[in-house]
């Protein structure tokens, strides 16, 4: 999940880091540069277990996530490092 904030502030990124942690299905957090302000990844059974977490995250934050952007992967293939 990639989130646009209207508050960047270093007090706003730890509440809102502090809240990601508690949630069991939140497996990475990153503060990030460019088009969007911070990312997290997630790790669902069901559709319907993310969406409610995305639905509190909404309303626990909702004046300070202004815009929010989903990218779903149902499984990450496994690279391996090729010696060069």
């Amino acid at each position: 999940v990639l989130l646009k904030l209207n508050d960047t502030s270093r007090s706003r990124l730890e509440e809102l880091s502090s809240y990601l942690r508690e949630r069991k299905s939140v497996i990475y957090l990153l503060k990030t540069i460019g088009t969007y302000d911070f990312e997290f990844e997630v790790m669902t059974r069901t559709g319907e277990e993310f969406y409610t977490l995305l639905r509190e995250l909404r309303q626990d934050f909702a004046g300070n996530i202004r815009e929010y952007s989903v990218v779903t992967m149902s499984d990450e293939p496994k690279y391996e490092h090729l010696a060069l």
